[in-house]
């Protein structure tokens, strides 16, 4: 199940426009002095799509999501992976 999401993110630009994600960081900063929005405020995907002359429908396929996979090594199913959850060589040491 693909979640849905209303803030927007420089990677998502970077998706959207095939800019680098750079570009997206100062788009994002852009768009928020035009709606007069604090530093620590979202920039929404409404907002991003009437900044930019878009559709919201049209951005919907461009999204980047992080997918990560939770292997329950609590069962004994770890899958080579340590108790971190990262690679057994990555593990810390004393455990």
């Amino acid at each position: 199940m693909k979640s849905k999401r209303l803030c927007i993110f420089p990677k998502d630009v970077q998706c959207i426009t095939g800019k680098s994600e750079r570009y997206g960081r100062q788009l994002l900063a852009d768009i928020k002095v035009y709606h007069k929005k604090e530093p620590h405020q979202f920039v929404t995907v409404y907002e991003f799509a009437a900044y930019c002359g878009l559709q919201v429908e049209e951005m919907g396929g461009f999204f980047w999501e992080a997918v990560f996979v939770l292997v329950p090594f609590w069962r004994g199913q770890s899958g080579g992976l340590s108790r971190s959850g990262g690679p057994p060589n990555l593990a810390p040491a004393g455990r």
